[in-house]
């Protein structure tokens, strides 16, 4: 009875506050069951409570500019040296970051585009996109949506892997914050190339410390589990697409071998993209 009592306490708390947090409806309410999905419900409300984010560097005085462009070079395990980076747009000025992201990406000689957030009619209608260091690289527009599984976002995914095996590196992956698109992308890549569980949560985590928990003007830091909640995110995303119930003791290459092969690879198109993602031609 006190079991009940507390679950149903806790639920009416949740209806009452957490939708300031998360912005949600009464209906998404209506079917918790159980304790562990009340948890759920309340983690992802404060996973909401933490996304926000300020469009000028200065709000970030922790961060650098790499940071703050959320601008990387994928270095895990099986990777080329100077081969795949990743960072928010580079081309939408949006949010604040695509000067540092073009600035950056030209000091880092990319050649390959990867855009995930746009169609080529956006970057034609862009009066700024001619002034880029991007314009003058070569580039897909392979926009995804945020539904990874969805036979779209297949295509999507197969056109940005045939640009890679089609044009030399360096390659820089983007969407608009460089974090959600991007990390699922870049997540199987790092898969494929051999990373570790670990190396591919702490590269995920990154995007999101890179912009997250600024309510003030001023960013704070993310606790140690506060930056889990988000791990388990791309955790759950690779294990829908790998079709596992767990990732653990599993070899996480042949995982992504599998996937790619699901969505129209073949054996030989995978090894090229291998070739191309660990050969160090780029500069």
């Amino acid at each position: 009875m006190r079991h009940s009592f507390a679950k149903y306490f806790l639920t009416y708390f949740a209806m009452l506050l957490l939708p300031l947090l998360a912005g949600c409806d009464d209906g998404d309410y209506e079917s918790i069951d159980s304790p562990k999905e009340l948890d759920g419900f309340i983690r992802s409300a404060q996973m909401n409570g933490l996304k926000n984010r300020w469009n000028s560097i200065e709000a970030y005085p922790r961060l650098t500019v790499e940071e703050y462009a959320n601008f990387r070079e994928v270095t895990t395990t099986g990777m080329g040296e100077h081969v795949l980076f990743r960072s928010s747009s580079p081309v939408d000025p949006s949010i604040g970051r695509s000067h540092y992201a073009d600035s950056l990406a030209k000091e880092a000689g990319i050649k390959g585009f990867i855009n995930l957030a746009d169609t080529q009619m956006d970057l034609d209608s862009s009066s700024d996109f001619k002034k880029t260091y991007y314009s003058t690289q070569k580039y897909v527009c392979a926009q995804m949506t945020m539904d990874f599984m969805s036979q779209t976002n297949r295509e999507r995914i197969a056109w940005a892997i045939y640009f890679i095996m089609g044009n030399d590196g360096p390659y820089l992956i983007h969407c608009v914050e460089g974090k959600d698109r991007t990390g699922f992308l870049v997540a199987v890549l790092e898969a494929l190339m051999g990373a570790t569980l670990d190396e591919i949560k702490e590269d995920y985590v990154k995007s999101f410390s890179n912009f997250y928990n600024a309510p003030n003007g001023i960013q704070i830091p993310l606790t140690d589990e506060e930056k889990g909640w988000f791990a388990d995110v791309v955790v759950e995303n690779l294990k829908i697409a790998f079709e596992l119930e767990s990732l653990d003791k599993v070899s996480l290459s042949d995982a992504a071998f599998s996937y790619l092969r699901r969505i129209g690879f073949s054996e030989q198109e995978i090894s090229r993209l291998r070739y191309h993602l660990k050969a160090n031609r780029g500069r």
